[in-house]
């Protein structure tokens, strides 16, 4: 895409883009990991270890040879497994939740509120920005 020096809102728009998931992004990397929640160990059903355990219910396909396939011996099903633990999108609300220094932690809130400040500048009454834009094609939802 070709941005004219005339046409300034979609190169802020993509700078403020580039700005929010660095951000988000540098947040994640400095989560806090006492706030994260323990993984948990489950055990193995026995419904669940017949289902890995059970030979296949269908014969190979005929495009393939059977001849050319690897055998291994079969691996043993565990007694238990550990659950990942579900996704947690935190902001930090204090520096000290952070280890990010005080000019750091001062530029970076300054970046978000004038990021914060573009989009309610820039929205549109129907909750949309850069509405009568011309953009290019995407296979993105809109």
């Amino acid at each position: 895409m070709i941005i004219s020096p005339t046409s300034s809102r979609p190169a802020r728009g993509i700078g403020l883009v580039i700005t929010m998931a660095c951000a988000c992004s540098w947040g994640q990397a400095l989560a806090i990991p006492q706030l994260e929640t323990p993984r948990k160990e489950l055990p193995v059903t026995r419904e669940t270890r017949d289902l890995i355990e059970r030979p296949a219910a269908r014969p190979l396909d005929s495009r393939v040879d059977g001849d050319r396939i690897t055998r291994l011996t079969r691996p043993e099903v565990p007694q238990a497994v550990v659950a990942p633990t579900p996704p947690v999108h935190r902001i930090a609300l204090e520096r000290a939740q952070t280890d990010l220094s005080l000019e750091d932690w001062t530029i970076a809130n300054e970046a978000l509120s004038r990021g914060l400040r573009w989009l309610a500048a820039n929205q549109s009454s129907r909750g949309a920005w850069m509405e009568g834009e011309r953009v290019e094609a995407t296979d993105q939802p809109p």
